[in-house]
Formats: C-alpha cells, sequence, structure tokens
C-alpha cells in the first residue's frame, strides 16, 4: 500500500496508518491529509495538523460549511464569534464551528500541538495545495496585493469579516 491511497471507488474502504496521508506544509504547519474530497465524494476531508510553537493562527474568516477541530496534543486558543469569545483548547477538547461563524486559532506555546480537522463539505485541502504553491512563487510574503489571496480562500470557501447574519 502506498503512503496515500486515493479511492477510485467510494465504497471501498480506505485504511493508512499512524504517519500515513498526502503531506502538505504550508506555513510551518505540517498537514497530512486522511482523507480528502476525492475519497469522500465530496463529503468530507479529514487532517491531521500540526501547529508550530507561536503560530498565529490564519485571519479571522467564516466558511459556508462546517469545520470540527479536535486537539490531540498541545494547546489551541480559538477565537469564536462576533463577540470574540476565546477557548482555551487543550488534549480531548471538540470544537464545532457551524457555517457564518467567524474563527481563527493559534498555538501560544513553545511547543506544537496537533490536531483532527474535519471540513464539511470536503475539498479545503485544496487551499493548503494552491497556498503552499502561492508561498513557494511568491516573494516577500505576505504579497502586497492581496487580492489573489483572498480570492484563493473563496475558492474554497473561507471568506473574511463579515460574516452573513445567522
Amino acid at each position: 500500500m502506498t503512503a496515500y491511497a486515493e479511492l477510485t471507488d467510494t465504497n471501498d474502504a480506505l485504511v493508512l496508518s499512524a504517519g500515513e496521508g498526502r503531506r502538505i506544509s504550508v506555513m510551518g504547519n505540517e498537514i497530512l491529509v486522511k482523507a480528502g474530497a476525492t475519497d469522500t465524494a465530496g463529503a468530507f476531508s479529514i487532517w491531521e495538523a500540526t501547529v508550530p510553537p507561536h503560530f498565529p493562527g490564519p485571519y479571522l474568516h467564516w466558511h459556508k460549511g462546517y469545520e470540527i477541530f479536535y486537539l490531540l496534543e498541545g494547546r489551541i486558543n480559538f477565537r469564536l464569534g462576533e463577540e470574540e469569545r476565546s477557548v482555551e483548547a487543550r488534549p480531548g477538547a471538540f470544537v464545532l464551528v457551524p457555517p457564518g461563524v467567524l474563527h481563527t486559532f493559534a498555538n501560544p506555546e513553545e511547543a506544537p500541538a496537533r490536531l483532527l480537522s474535519i471540513t464539511l463539505p470536503g475539498g479545503f485541502e485544496g487551499y493548503f495545495e494552491e497556498l503552499a504553491e502561492m508561498l513557494r512563487n511568491e516573494a516577500p510574503w505576505p504579497p502586497a496585493d492581496m487580492s489573489q489571496v483572498l480570492a484563493l480562500a473563496a475558492k474554497y470557501d473561507s471568506y473574511p469579516p463579515p460574516a452573513p447574519r445567522r
């Protein structure tokens, strides 16, 4: 079995061992895609992320779909909603971010943190792949014109504030 098995028939089972999956490195984060949109007929994507020490997090954003986080190791601080609710997550913490809810996260610690993330619908792993490519080709970072970055984010259902009214 290869390190990453892409299913052609979603009736097949996908089994990956620890450390197996499609690896994407972006902005110091190591992402290990366990199942992407091609594996789940677009239903969801799931990946394990190693978040580096003192990672300030992605920009405050929202999605049209769900995003789920489950902390495996370390500590992650989440910022959630319009009221900027802060939540400190430790191993075993579960965070469900519904559609339209502003959120971001950061690793304030000296050590990396590890988490599982699930997006519904699937496909967000494409954002990481294209962003990694953009980072390789764009110097300096961040670019003076952020329109390309915002367009890429929107392509993968990630939008800056304001969030829609629920």
